[in-house]
């Protein structure tokens, strides 16, 4: 099976990174220690877009993939995060090797 990658970006509202960040660092730190498949998780700061953070993870195959996205963890954090964002857009993808 390939590497499965997932790349999101959000969009926070206005004035609330500050509270959404550490609520993100909290999610990334927890599914580095718990999915032994999660091969990389980066939080990403683009440069020339105010209130927006973009994620880049990779997992090593589609079924620790499927594991995560079915996780209660990320349930949770996706429900603990909701207030702090205006939008989130999110691309699954193959990695090709």
């Amino acid at each position: 099976m390939a590497k499965q990658a997932v790349v999101v970006k959000y969009r926070v509202r206005p004035g609330q990174m500050e509270a959404f960040l550490p609520i993100l660092q909290a999610h990334v730190k927890w599914t580095k220690a718990t999915d032994p498949g999660c091969l990389q998780f980066d939080i990403l700061i683009p440069h020339r877009e105010a209130d927006t953070v973009r994620l880049h993870e990779v997992y090593a195959d589609e079924t620790i993939f499927d594991a995560h996205n079915a996780s209660e963890g990320l349930a949770a954090y996706k429900a603990s995060s909701e207030p702090f964002l205006l939008e989130r857009s999110i691309s699954w993808c193959s990695v090709a090797e």
